[in-house]
């Protein structure tokens, strides 16, 4: 057979033999690698790439053969480079110096498709990928360098913050072992090159398929213990002050900016950490950071106080204060609309740069110098000094229902509480309220990008309401009286607000969130936009489980006379946990069953592989069977004796193509003992002697043909073998 004959995009069939598993594992790290940044376009790019990268490869070979391939090489990967970082310019001139690393550490939207940057990632890590698989496989076969090929994808996945499916996990590794074995038995670059022949055929495929789903197979199902070295667990070690290091930690870090509106998040529900309290509380609203500033697309905080903390030289004037002075002005005890509270929070593999707490948290009982962690006046996120393993004590103020009858029972609207507190003169403590109060005004009433549309629908939903407090607890309620519904999987054709408000109204905490506090904003009050978490799972000690998939975005509005309240615009659905109750509810029971069948899809494909390969001849034989059905007499004659050939031939290894038909009965009868002869008599005639075949006659051939294709499909060696047993 002439190995020279071309089969695909050029490639010999030698070439493609040695080159089929590298090509393959070059296509799916490539996959990989795209598919973090944009799912739709990696698969399309990924298609053209499989015979863009058979191309190259065949091209490089050229390229081996040429005194000056290398310089050739230089120059090609120099222009591809340049290209590449052109692509990369361009986009930033258009979408400002940052925006090429925003995409990359996923800040702007961890799956936003943006052309030029992907298509810079696809030609550069292209060209560069096949370049290096191309050399560590058929210049200088070395497994780790192919090794390390295969870590591009985990390097994405990791600096957005992504897991990588468990499918493309198994695919890549299955791969990777596949060069290891094959191109290891076909190197000629090695001490054995002369050597390097090896035969592909079935049995070669069955076997390294078999080897490759057993390996698979136990890799999967086992389980595997998950370690942290000493570094991983302490990433910051060498950082220990860190702040808004973006997301590149998950959520062990703080963003400058807030989480996407839209997209859904990439949620594993495994336990973040743990929080133990002495309050009654089911559900907390636990807080990272706040934000007041809304540029149309996410929110961010604006430089006011810089590093300013509250400390007992500078104390936080919070809850306690309030309605110690708001007592003094009423003649009422308020003690009663607050208690204090202790809380723990706890994990050994969490080590956030923040404390995850309620709001009320006290931090500003120690002087500064003295204290463990602080709370930021500019974003009012509470911060380690150090970062230990999350495992913490700490008081806060709860804050009562009778916190809220009490601002509803006091009625005040801002120009009316202010008008109250100045009616006390010079009274200290009405000062204090004042400036506390117009403190919120100055920092959280900001009206950049809210529409004029979004501020007349927040006037005429608050329209009838006399008091903050009652247009607050309006407009909370608003989303869940107008036909709004959770959804952590729907994509907007509009990112606006106005788009969630008014036409789609369909979206997970951080719309909701962001769409009440501009509302809020619109009336006049002030709110801020807050991230955290949600804890109302408990286990059976009554501890919460807070999980990553609670992540949560509510809102923070300052009432007069009570101060900053929470609030949670969010339509019910953000509670639902496909592993609450030990998975045992329905959406539990089907995320197990997807889980155990992406863990084992390689397993079923390669085994559909082996098993279609072990039964080629027969599923060949059934195809060829049923479409005789179909065809005249004389045909299917031809067709049968033409099919008896190709068997005849795969058993011996040889040709048999020329033969006659009396050579290829001497050969059946002397190789394998048995030959179709009413077959072969019948194709004389209908093929030479224009003979027409009664369908009786037909009927006998094939019968005679079917008792005789067992003995002629069995392997030469199988049929000495035989004969030996026979004789002896």
């Amino acid at each position: 057979m002439n190995t020279k004959n071309r089969t695909f995009l050029g490639l010999t069939k030698e070439q493609l033999n040695e080159y089929i598993c590298p090509l393959l594992m070059a296509d799916s790290v490539f996959f990989a690698s795209l598919y973090t940044f944009n799912k739709p376009s990696a698969f399309i790019l990924t298609a053209v790439y499989v015979f863009v990268s058979a191309i190259l490869f065949r091209f490089f070979d050229r390229l081996r053969n040429k005194k000056s391939g290398a310089f050739v090489y230089a120059l090609i990967l120099a222009a591809v480079l340049f290209v590449s970082f052109a692509m990369v310019v361009i986009h930033a001139a258009s979408f400002g110096y940052y925006s090429p690393m925003r995409w990359f550490y996923a800040q702007d939207d961890s799956d936003a498709f943006q052309p030029l940057l992907t298509a810079a990632l696809a030609l550069g890590g292209g060209f560069f990928l096949t370049s290096i698989i191309y050399y560590f496989t058929a210049v200088r076969y070395r497994t780790m360098g192919v090794m390390l090929c295969t870590m591009f994808p985990f390097f994405f996945f990791a600096k957005r913050s992504d897991i990588m499916p468990n499918i493309l996990i198994t695919l890549i590794m299955l791969l990777f072992l596949a060069v290891v074995i094959h191109n290891k038995r076909i190197d000629k670059t090695g001490k054995y090159k002369e050597n390097a022949i090896l035969k592909v055929d079935r049995a070669y495929i069955i076997c390294i398929s078999v080897f490759v789903l057993i390996v698979g197979a136990v890799t999967m199902a086992a389980e595997k213990p998950y370690y942290q070295a000493f570094l991983e667990k302490n990433s910051r070690l060498f950082t220990p002050f860190n702040y808004g290091g973006g997301n590149s930690s998950g959520y062990e870090e703080l963003s400058e900016q807030s989480s996407p509106r839209n997209g859904r998040p990439n949620y594993s529900y495994e336990p973040l950490f743990y929080l133990a309290t002495d309050s009654d509380e089911d559900e907390v609203f636990l807080r990272t950071k706040a934000f007041d500033i809304f540029n149309g697309d996410v929110w961010v905080n604006s430089e006011r106080y810089g590093w300013t903390f509250y400390s007992l030289q500078l104390p936080e004037y919070s809850v306690d204060d309030i309605a110690l002075d708001m007592s003094a002005l009423t003649g009422e005890d308020l003690s009663g609309l607050y208690s204090v509270q202790s809380a723990r929070v706890f994990y050994e593999d969490f080590t956030p740069i923040y404390l995850p707490a309620p709001y009320g948290i006290i931090t500003d009982n120690r002087p500064q110098n003295a204290l463990k962690y602080f709370k930021l006046r500019s974003d009012t996120a509470v911060y380690y000094y150090y970062l230990p393993e999350l495992d913490d004590e700490f008081t806060y103020f709860r804050q009562k229902e009778s916190l809220r009858q009490f601002a509803e029972k006091m009625n005040f609207n801002s120009d009316g509480y202010l008008e109250y507190l100045a009616s006390f003169g010079e009274s200290e403590q009405a000062k204090r309220l004042a400036d506390d109060y117009r403190k919120a005004l100055k920092d959280y009433t900001d009206l950049s990008n809210i529409s004029e549309r979004l501020t007349q629908l927040s006037q005429s939903v608050t329209a009838d309401c006399r008091s903050d407090i009652e247009k607050a607890e309006k407009l909370e309620s608003y989303f869940t009286e107008n036909g709004f519904s959770y959804s952590l999987d729907y994509v907007p054709e509009d990112n606006s607000v106005d788009y969630f408000v008014f036409e789609s109204k369909t979206g997970y905490c951080a719309g909701y969130a962001t769409a009440m506090t501009l509302m809020a904003r619109a009336v006049g009050l002030p709110a801020r936009y807050v991230e955290g978490f949600a804890a109302f799972e408990k286990d059976e000690n009554g501890q919460f489980i807070v999980r990553d998939g609670y992540a949560h975005a509510f809102v923070e509005i300052y009432i007069p006379g009570a101060g900053w309240l929470t609030f949670d615009p969010t339509v019910s659905g953000y509670r639902e946990n496909p592993n609450a109750a030990n998975g045992a509810n329905a959406a539990g029971i089907l995320l197990r069953i997807y889980n155990a069948l992406n863990r084992v899809s390689v397993i079923i494909v390669i085994a559909a592989i082996v098993l279609i390969f072990s039964l080629l001849d027969r599923i060949k034989e059934l195809l060829l069977r049923l479409s005789l059905h179909f065809k005249p007499v004389n045909e299917r004659i031809i067709r049968l004796y033409g099919n008896l050939i190709k068997v005849a031939g795969n058993s011996s290894g040889e040709d048999l193509t020329s033969y006659t038909p009396d050579l290829l009965r001497e050969y059946l009868l002397s190789e394998k003992g048995v030959a179709p002869e009413k077959l072969i008599e019948l194709f004389k005639k209908t093929a030479f002697g224009g003979y027409d075949c009664t369908q009786e006659e037909y009927s006998a051939a094939y019968k005679e043909y079917k008792k005789c294709l067992r003995q002629i499909r069995r392997p030469a060696s199988r049929q000495k073998a035989k004969g030996a047993q026979t004789e002896a």
